[in-house]
């Protein structure tokens, strides 16, 4: 039996960007072939794919692969670049408007920085609105800490 909330605590939704809200899957299978030919790399998308969810270091060294600087600002680059690809998913817009006419508090955690986010959270599908706006957006942290610094954008934790 669910256990009621006292009503003074406030209703927060928590939300991550990539592939939860927006479809970067193609930004992303855009960007690895011009990593695998810039640094000689023989990683399919696929086994690269496999760790997504991680901090690009962490996916690195999950491949073997050192030296995860150099890759990883081929691989903005190049995200960058296709930024355009990016899609919200169908009917994030809707239930994100449904929670802030609920009053639900709400924050997006992003890993992603500069263009794709941006070009992500903007992007209108099928003629609904924008997720511009629609949520606080948490800054690129790792893994416990970005739920901590997403819950302090709402006065809920200390943010370090």
């Amino acid at each position: 039996m669910p256990i009621p909330l006292p009503p003074s605590l406030p209703k927060v939704l928590l939300l991550d960007l990539d592939g939860v809200l927006v479809d970067t899957r193609p930004v992303m299978e855009s960007a690895w072939p011009q990593v695998h030919e810039a640094h000689g790399l023989d990683v399919p998308f696929e086994e690269y794919e496999r760790h997504l969810g991680r901090p690009f270091a962490d996916i690195m060294e999950q491949l073997g692969l050192a030296d995860a600087g150099p890759i990883h600002q081929t691989y903005s680059k190049a995200s960058t670049a296709t930024s355009h690809l990016a899609r919200q998913f169908d009917g994030v817009a809707e239930v994100l408007h449904a929670f802030a006419a609920a009053e639900w508090l709400k924050s997006c955690q992003d890993n992603r920085t500069g263009s794709v986010a941006s070009s992500a959270r903007d992007a209108p599908v099928g003629g609904t609105p924008s997720l511009s706006g629609a949520f606080t957006v948490a800054p690129p942290t790792r893994f416990a800490p970005r739920t901590r610094r997403a819950a302090s954008g709402f006065g809920l934790l200390p943010c370090p």
